[in-house]
């Protein structure tokens, strides 16, 4: 049986979209690009809750299991809670036919949403197109070099080379641009003229642990298939100026660890330890209900890749149901 549970649910990472993956697809222009506007930009491809995830994950101590007796790991400074979520502020208002979301992420107070015409059964491709969606909260246009164009009042340049327009809007810098995708100016202007304002927020997707000192929320991502075949990541970072956290938190239907690994019981629960030759750490929990934990890291220690684990508490009531849609 548990053979049978594990092939099912690789199956569905398969179909699950691994964030990095997706951001492998970007093409070398844009990290010039953004470079020049010294903004945080995380656009991207993968998925997260809109007001939390739909089904709840149960917490590792939950079960009322005792952890796996190890070294307890206090805090030396007291950490301050990251917000609970971050304003998503716009959305387009038109689209091309055939467009839907999967993927959300949340970077330094800056966000990405993430459209395809492809198919999202399909597992990801490097060659699956997109149209994203950037706003950042640094508010300049310096370096941008581009025929001026207007946006709804506003000017905006829009780039060739990289078929991105970017512009001021509210106190935030956008941009709307594509992936393995060449839309014509005129429906790139469109759907960047389209849009409007958006009340809904993006939350964290579950309950971050207590974090070590030097450790903090640097973002978060949700991405998926549809509403029952996703995964919410939270990364975490000693610097929140690095491009990437150090360490990352999964909970979903899927993992991104390799196969195989050694046995581990974390929090009453069946678990595995991948160690790569690369040196990154996996540490995944079997959760019941068809859901993962997995922990990464190439710089903690096995100790606390189960404290972490250990920490992680269920999410609230929510939904899922912008995975797949317009």
């Amino acid at each position: 049986m548990e053979d049978l549970v594990r092939a099912a649910q690789e199956k569905q990472a398969n179909l699950t979209p691994d964030p990095q993956r997706v951001l492998a697809a970007f093409p070398r222009r844009h990290t010039q690009l953004v470079r020049r506007r010294r903004l945080t930009v995380a656009v991207v491809a993968a998925a997260a809750v809109t007001a939390v995830l739909a089904v709840p994950v149960a917490s590792l101590t939950d079960r009322g299991a005792g952890p796996v007796p190890q070294p307890a790991i206090k805090p030396t400074v007291s950490v301050p809670l990251p917000p609970a979520h971050v304003a998503l502020r716009y959305q387009p208002g038109w689209l091309p036919d055939g467009y839907t979301e999967f993927y959300r992420n949340n970077r330094l107070g800056g966000t990405s949403r993430v459209w395809t015409p492809d198919d999202l059964t399909v597992p990801l491709a490097k060659n699956r197109r997109f149209v994203f969606l950037n706003v950042d909260p640094l508010r300049s246009l310096d370096g941008e070099n581009g025929e001026q164009v207007d946006i709804a009042g506003s000017r905006g340049v829009y780039v060739p080379e990289a078929n991105q327009v970017t512009w001021l809007s509210g106190g935030y810098t956008l941009a709307v641009g594509t992936i393995n995708l060449a839309l014509p100016k005129s429906t790139l202007l469109r759907i960047a003229r389209s849009l409007r304002a958006d009340e809904e927020v993006f939350p964290i997707p579950f309950r971050t642990p207590e974090l070590s000192a030097g450790l903090e929320v640097v973002g978060w991502t949700v991405d998926g298939a549809g509403p029952q075949n996703w995964v919410g990541t939270v990364e975490l970072g000693k610097n929140p100026g690095e491009p990437s956290g150090q360490v990352s938190i999964s909970v979903g239907t899927a993992t991104s660890a390799p196969k195989g690994g050694s046995e581990r019981l974390v929090g009453g629960r069946p678990a595995r330890l991948v160690k790569t030759s690369t040196g990154t750490s996996y540490l995944v929990v079997t959760l019941g209900g068809g859901r993962l934990l997995t922990v990464r890291s190439s710089v903690l220690p096995e100790v606390q890749l189960s404290r972490l684990a250990e920490g992680v508490g269920s999410p609230a009531a929510g939904k899922l149901s912008w995975i797949g849609s317009r």
